[in-house]
């Protein structure tokens, strides 16, 4: 997804080629279709695992490990892994020779520019989980129960809540469109991210996940398979094609509403379809796919130095955008694999990451 923000005319990067083709929207869409779903399910299954790791841990050592388990990483990517990206970028710049000492305390230190990169992400699920952790610790402290049964949303319950959602979103981008960052954040996506979050939290206490069976999931396939080939009818209609987002990425516009809709249909009917494909996928997992598991969160972690410096590595070649973008990804992902395993087998980050 962040090769193709590189590569395509859409998304945010810290290096870009960008070249007005109009092939390139493919990789738009890749974006646009990934941004349904992939955060919002990140969110979801780190809401899932949360009530289990308190109630084993305790208010205290659940506290310390997730600092632990987020915060260095976070930290550290605030304070090496960022600005040497920034940095970099900047030297690829014609006219740029600023040491980096200089560049560090000027623009890092003076101007205090925070940069989290997709960690993001941590930052967000760690003010998430701490909310959750106050609710939870006055709850107890006020003795109040939480035993209520829910079933596994029927379809008709889906939609209702898919309609609540793209509302949502809808008037949040009234006042912050897709693309505006508040500090670090990107606020026109936060209504799933935090109903996404709460589900899995109630996933977990009602076990939502083991009720998705083939049927539902063949039926959210189907609609999604559907609702994806709006893509490009939507753009179109907004004008983006043009250049001109304004109109899909908020404000008092249908295109909005439009938009904030498919993007709900297929973020909930792809996420009921991977969890179901995952389930019934990772039966007799194998050593081979446990290693790739233990190592998922250095390689997000970690990715953006690789990603960027394998674009930089090829930015001389005179290929399509699409091309440099296969080449990108395809020695990009194993690269972070293979060397996030290496990371992993070093004592002290072992217990982090």
């Amino acid at each position: 997804m962040h090769a193709a923000a590189i590569y395509g005319p859409i998304g945010f990067w810290y290096y870009f080629e960008r070249t007005g083709l109009v092939s390139t929207n493919i990789l738009a869409f890749f974006v646009s279709f990934n941004q349904t779903f992939v955060l919002g399910l990140f969110f979801m299954i780190s809401a899932y695992f949360t009530p289990l790791s308190y109630s084993r841990k305790g208010p205290a050592s659940f506290t310390v490990d997730r600092l632990k388990r987020l915060g260095i990483p976070l930290l550290f990517y605030i304070v090496f892994i960022g600005p040497a990206l920034i940095y970099s970028n900047r030297l690829i710049s014609p006219g740029q020779n600023t040491s980096f000492l200089r560049f560090y305390w000027e623009e890092i230190i003076k101007n205090g520019h925070v940069d989290m990169g997709p960690l993001w992400f941590i930052q967000a699920l760690l003010i998430f989980i701490f909310s959750y952790l106050v609710i939870i610790e006055i709850s107890n402290r006020l003795h109040i129960k939480y035993n209520i049964k829910i079933k596994f949303p029927s379809n008709h319950i889906i939609f209702i809540f898919i309609v609540f959602l793209s509302i949502l979103s809808f008037l949040i981008r009234k006042w912050f469109p897709i693309g505006t960052v508040i500090g670090t954040l990107q606020l026109s996506f936060f209504p799933q991210y935090i109903l996404f979050f709460i589900i899995g939290i109630i996933a977990y206490h009602q076990n939502w996940f083991a009720a998705i069976n083939r049927k539902k999931a063949i039926f959210w396939l189907i609609i999604t398979s559907w609702i994806t080939i709006l893509w490009p009818i939507i753009v179109y209609l907004s004008g983006a094609f043009e250049g001109d987002i304004t109109k899909i990425a908020g404000g008092w516009h249908w295109q909005s509403f439009t938009y904030a809709l498919w993007e709900a249909i297929i973020g909930i009917g792809i996420i009921i379809c991977l969890l179901y494909l995952f389930k019934t996928a990772s039966a007799g997992g194998n050593k081979f796919k446990q290693k790739l598991s233990d190592a998922a969160y250095a390689v997000f972690i970690i990715h953006p130095i690789i990603i960027t410096g394998l674009s930089y590595a090829f930015r001389s070649l005179d290929l399509h955008p699409l091309w440099k973008f296969l080449i990108v990804a395809i020695i990009g992902v194993p690269l972070c694999f293979l060397i996030a395993n290496y990371i992993k087998k070093i004592p002290f980050l072992r217990t982090i990451l």
